[in-house]
């Protein structure tokens, strides 16, 4: 136990290293700013991430993990992944769930059923916006389709193809290789019933949440984009998407990054407070 505090302690000192770099050592100046609008934005962040945390919830809801622990490990993970490019951040999310719920398997389950929504619902959004303004679609889109068009292959496809394999392996399990390969397929099989446990009866919910906050979040930006005064349309927003993803900054997402992490560390904070007042 003492050893699994200590490497917790350790991957978060990583990750908060990394955060505490980008905002004193790779960044232009955020105060030169419209200040009005910087406040505003808190508004709209705020939304976001109260709803991202409730869909997270509602998804890990049967393990029994208590809101304020998920709250801190959910303020953690999405300020690392708000700097490390490509999504990184949601291993060390998946980490810290796993964590929190002593279970690592439940975990990554959870965040890849959380991801699928997200990325659901912001292919819908680009493919719109990117087919209304004639635009060639941007690599953030292709991989969310092929991200998300692969998840929903797998899970309609499964119990077929599974009871197919399960029937012919049986048949053959005189092979080592053949009793290795069904408990690979056991092991599918427990993930693809562990997803469906964490989105039945909750699927319609679950996208509401998800297109609030992504209607929040392009708030959100439009805010900032007014508030460093540069463009802020749908293309705009989509470049923002794409540069964010790969981690090649422009002044938006520079500022973008910046005002959420120092955003992240406020709540963060005030979450702690909160904390000890009630532990007190």
């Amino acid at each position: 136990m003492k050893k699994k505090k200590t490497i917790y302690l350790f991957i978060n000192l990583i990750m908060f290293s990394i955060i505490i770099y980008y905002l004193f050592f790779a960044n232009n100046n955020i105060f030169d700013v419209n200040i009005k609008y910087m406040l505003f934005a808190i508004i709209p962040f705020l939304c976001i991430h109260l709803l991202r945390i409730v869909r997270q919830y509602i998804i890990l809801m049967e393990n029994k993990i208590k809101i304020s622990r998920l709250t801190r490990a959910y303020l953690k993970s999405s300020l690392t992944n708000t700097v490390v490019p490509f999504k990184i951040g949601e291993l060390f999310k998946i980490y810290l769930y796993g964590y929190e719920m002593n279970n690592y398997k439940k975990s990554f389950i959870g965040v890849l059923v959380d991801k699928f929504f997200d990325a659901l619902l912001l292919l819908i959004i680009l493919i719109t916006a990117e087919i209304y303004y004639a635009q060639p679609l941007s690599i953030i889109t292709i991989l969310l389709l092929i991200f998300t068009g692969l998840v929903i292959i797998f899970y309609i496809s499964f119990e077929n193809t599974y009871n197919f394999l399960n029937k012919y392996l049986i048949l053959n399990k005189n092979s080592e290789l053949c009793i290795k390969c069904l408990k690979i397929l056991d092991e599918a099989k427990n993930i693809f019933f562990d997803v469906k446990d964490m989105i039945k009866d909750r699927v319609i919910l679950i996208l509401s949440l998800t297109m609030l906050s992504w209607i929040f979040e392009i708030w959100f930006v439009s805010i900032i984009s007014r508030a460093i005064n540069v463009n802020s349309g749908f293309i705009d927003f989509i470049n923002y998407m794409n540069n964010s993803f790969i981690g090649i900054p422009n002044e938006l997402s520079i500022y973008y990054i910046l005002v959420t992490i120092i955003l992240f560390i406020a709540f963060y904070v005030l979450f702690g407070i909160s904390k000890l007042f009630k532990e007190s």
